[in-house]
């Protein structure tokens, strides 16, 4: 609309009255009369001066015809003036079009309608520069935006390690619009990541030098170190925050796995200083004070166990009879039989090394943790054992001569004990059995008691107590049977005749029970138990 104004304009003929406003025209009409009057008043003068001179006809033409000439060439020159700043005008008026639809095309808008109201060209030119003006301040204000938040999106893209970042075009500039959706969705969500990175990292960060200073950590663990804890450089990539958790994590296990060693130094140095004894003249460490759980603990632990082990290695012959006792002590509580035993031939070594030490060490280690492993069947067979000799002491009891002299409800306590315990030992019985059922599913091999198995073991408890009986009625029978010996009243303990240790039993061949003679026609609870076990032993 603006250059079809203009052409309009350069189109129209300035001899055409009507492409004069009035405004113009009564300019013109007043110009014109001024500049007749003056013609005509210097023309005048002109005249009457020439009429003095008595100038010829042909004179008279020529200067009349001079005179026409300049006036015209005047006129020319005035139009050519007129003519030039016109085409200044339209010059300036056509650059600043052009750099309005520029500015225009930048700003994705419109071109707005110039020239409507019919203005002059010094008016249209003054009122472009204006709109221009105006569209330079838009473009150079959006500008700054777009190229702040470019910058900004830029950096947190740089801070979180993202490459590819898509920016905002600066040419066409994007709209208000565009520019708002990028600032309050993609580069507020980028930020908010940064943000929640930031404070991650800072935690882990406090926790990671936290633990190192507790640790006592004076290397670095990872090549990398120095740059993961850089918070002035660090970049927030996700591998990276993925490299620092694992940091952190990798320092809580191995301040657990420093735990774990340092409690496991101050057994040993438990231990060696109880194998020291004496041997150990030095004032010893106060472990208490030594409860924090880091490098400088363990290297002072270390260097005592070092000092210990010197020690021992100059009191080897002391310390291997030492071993030499606590393994004899660990065979007899694990029921180690002889045989078992004599395969550890370096017991009877005379040579006394440090290699043998440890071998011994190693052996006491073996047999600890068969007992801890296996504790709960060797407490199960020793309350079966206890209960096993309370019922023969009460069956013992029951066939004394003497026995129904007691008063105040004896027997009777005595028979519901021996009741209670028929019922309890069989079940004990089935439980140990079990157990060393599944101790052979694991172990692919025998449990065994003195070199026996558990139901040997118990079987040979039993024959014991049968052969025992039988002796028993045997020597009564032959003391009845001296002259001047009582029938009645004998009493024999045969537990005091013949005492037998349980590491020498043998496996002896069942004899059916002999039930004692009582005044009650009953059979003992050992001989019930007996019999309802048989099937079970094998």
């Amino acid at each position: 609309m603006a250059m079809d104004f203009l052409s309009s304009t350069l189109n129209s003929s300035y001899e055409d009255n009507d492409g004069v406003n009035e405004r113009i025209e009564i300019w013109y009409n007043d110009l014109l009369s001024n500049i007749q009057n003056i013609t005509y008043a210097n023309m005048r003068k002109w005249i009457v001066i020439v009429s003095k001179l008595g100038l010829k006809d042909d004179k008279l033409n020529k200067c009349g015809q001079s005179i026409v000439k300049e006036f015209e060439c005047f006129m020319e020159d005035l139009v050519k003036q007129a003519m030039e700043s016109q085409n200044t005008l339209i010059d300036k008026i056509t650059d600043l079009l052009k750099k309005s639809e520029i500015l225009c095309k930048q700003l994705a808008m419109k071109m707005p309608e110039y020239g409507k109201t019919n203005m002059g060209l010094f008016d249209e030119e003054l009122s472009l520069k204006v709109a221009v003006n105006k569209l330079e301040d838009q473009v150079q204000k959006r500008l700054q935006k777009v190229e702040a938040l470019n910058e900004e999106y830029e950096c947190t893209c740089k801070q979180l390690n993202i490459e590819n970042c898509n920016k905002l075009n600066e040419t066409p500039l994007p709209s208000l619009k565009e520019i708002n959706e990028f600032n309050s969705l993609k580069l507020h969500s980028l930020k908010s990541l940064l943000n929640k990175r930031e404070n991650q990292y800072k935690e882990l960060r406090k926790n990671i030098i936290h633990t190192i200073n507790e640790l006592k950590i004076k290397s670095p663990l990872l090549e990398d170190e120095d740059l993961l804890l850089d918070h002035v450089n660090f970049i927030y990539s996700e591998e990276n925050m993925l490299k620092v958790d694992n940091f952190l994590k990798t320092l809580n296990d191995k301040k657990q796995n420093i735990k774990i060693e340092i409690d496991a130094l101050k057994l040993s140095i438990i231990k060696l200083w109880n194998m020291l004894g004496d041997a150990y003249v030095d004032t010893k460490l106060d472990l208490n004070n030594y409860s924090q759980y880091n490098y400088d603990t363990i290297e002072i632990l270390q260097n005592e166990i070092k000092k210990c082990k010197q020690i021992k290695m100059d009191n080897l012959k002391i310390f291997i009879n030492r071993l030499r006792k606590d393994l004899v002590d660990l065979w007899d509580k694990c029921k180690i039989s002889e045989n078992e035993r004599s395969k550890f031939e370096y017991i009877q070594h005379t040579t006394l090394t440090e290699e043998l030490l440890e071998l011994h060490e190693i052996e006491i280690r073996k047999m600890q943790n068969y007992y801890e492993e296996n504790s709960h069947i060797f407490e199960l067979f020793n309350t079966w054992e206890n209960l096993w000799t309370k019922m023969v002491d009460l069956e013992k009891k029951a066939k004394a001569p003497n026995r129904y002299r007691n008063r105040g409800g004896q027997l009777l306590r005595e028979e519901k004990e021996r009741n209670s315990l028929s019922k309890k030992i069989p079940k004990i019985e089935d439980s140990l059995l079990d157990l060393v059922a599944k101790y052979k599913t694991i172990n692919k091999k025998e449990f065994l008691y003195m070199g026996y198995s558990i139901q040997c073991t118990i079987q040979n408890f039993k024959e014991k107590y049968e052969n025992e009986k039988k002796m028993e009625l045997s020597v009564k029978k032959q003391l009845r049977d001296l002259p001047g010996t009582p029938s009645k009243g004998i009493s024999i303990d045969m537990g005091k005749l013949t005492p037998i240790k349980v590491s020498n039993l043998t496996v002896l061949k069942q004899h059916p029970g002999t039930p004692s003679p009582t005044k009650r026609k009953m059979q003992s609870p050992l001989t019930i138990i007996k019999k309802n076990r048989v099937n079970d032993i094998s």
